[in-house]
């Protein structure tokens, strides 16, 4: 009877054995977090991923992983990859590191932003580019690409005849880069094209004084002058 008793006792153990075997128990996560920034501090970046990775999926409310698997992707140049986790990162950091994940995800958006840029996504990158200047309203860092994307933005839509939408891209561009001379004359063709001169005008005369050897900004100034006179 002892001998059944022990056996059963031993099947007990080695089967709540097996169970915690199976649990996502919090040192797994810290494990894996552990070992993939061991891997990031080496540079091996792409090797660090899965264990981030793995951390995350124990642990979802694990910060940290989700900050150093963004930025292993920023790393890598991989912005889209990085956006997501170092958003979550963000949402929740406790509030004596979040200036830390502000930053970091302000950098993958400027570089998010930049590269939709380059494509011609010039909405996706105002769009992500805005969500930077929301973080940080008067950063230099994120001001000038964004006036940089809304100043093709509205140039873009100064060509497509939607001149109403580029009067407002412009006069962003003139609040955020107020010194920006082609901001000005974008916003004298796009209100004289809407048909109020009086304020073309004006923006013309602003591009002039931000500069006054600029042969755009002498036409534009010309032009609309002379159909003032009329």
């Amino acid at each position: 009877m002892h001998t059944i008793i022990r056996c059963l006792v031993v099947v007990v153990v080695l089967g709540g054995l097996v169970s915690c075997a199976g649990l996502n128990l919090p040192g797994d996560s810290q494990s894996a977090f552990e070992a993939g920034l061991g891997l990031f501090n080496q540079g091996q970046y792409e090797d660090a991923i899965p264990n981030f990775v793995k951390a995350t999926e124990i642990d979802p409310e694990f910060g940290r992983a989700y900050l150093y698997l963004g930025r292993s992707h920023l790393n890598l140049r991989r912005w889209s990859g990085a956006l997501a986790p170092l958003r979550t990162a963000y949402r929740l950091s406790p509030e004596e590191t979040r200036q830390e994940a502000v930053q970091i995800l302000i950098d993958a958006l400027i570089g998010a932003g930049s590269a939709s840029l380059a494509k011609g996504n010039l909405s996706e990158s105002v769009s992500l580019l805005r969500e930077a200047w929301t973080l940080a309203p008067e950063s230099e860092q994120v001001k000038k690409p964004l006036a940089n994307a809304l100043l093709q933005s509205g140039t873009q839509l100064l060509s497509q005849g939607k001149a109403s939408e580029a009067v407002s891209a412009f006069q962003e561009v003139t609040q955020l880069a107020p010194k920006n001379f082609r901001a000005y004359v974008g916003l004298a063709k796009s209100l004289l094209q809407s048909g109020n001169a009086l304020k073309a005008l004006s923006a013309a005369q602003s591009a002039l004084q931000l500069a006054p050897n600029s042969s755009e900004a002498l036409s534009v100034f010309a032009l609309l002058s002379q159909l003032q006179s009329r």
